[in-house]
């Protein structure tokens, strides 16, 4: 989802940045020239139940940590 946002702001010429640490929250996109910062919720970084937020078989119980911990703090990032 977040290659298709930047392929589509590529695409209509929008100058951006990527992962900008220096910003709260790190977003995953951020247009300077608009002082606009965006988040993408990957399927699979944040668990959702559908078929791109399927879990690895291999080395399952890191990505099942790893995973819930971002689950986990989703919820409490959104009240």
């Amino acid at each position: 989802m977040e290659l298709l946002l930047r392929a589509a702001l590529t695409a209509e010429g929008v100058r951006y940045r990527v992962n900008l640490r220096t910003l709260p929250g790190t977003p995953d996109v951020y247009v300077p020239r608009l002082t606009l910062a965006i988040f993408v919720n990957g399927c699979f970084w944040h668990g959702h139940p559908c078929p791109k937020g399927r879990r690895p078989t291999t080395n399952a119980l890191f990505w099942e940590s790893k995973i819930s911990a971002t689950v986990a703090r989703d919820k409490i990032v959104a009240g």
